[in-house]
């Protein structure tokens, strides 16, 4: 049995986050706000975004899980 990084996690949580707000205008609780999520997404991936660029974001949260899961 494998177990998954907690950071690969972390990252998974986030980036389902960013998504679910963009598509729902919602947040998932009232810890998950949209500025929160960016600055962990800019912490995990160390690459600034804009405000509200929930999409770019995701999409370099995607290319960051599958490095360190395929390296």
């Amino acid at each position: 049995m494998s177990s998954i990084d907690p950071s690969i996690y972390q990252a998974m949580v986030i980036r389902k986050g960013l998504e679910f707000y963009r598509k729902h205008g919602m947040r998932i609780n009232r810890m998950y706000t949209p500025k929160r999520m960016m600055d962990m997404a800019t912490a995990i991936t160390g690459r600034k975004f804009k405000p509200r660029d929930y999409a770019t974001a995701e999409q370099v949260l995607t290319l960051w899980i599958e490095a360190q899961t395929n390296g």
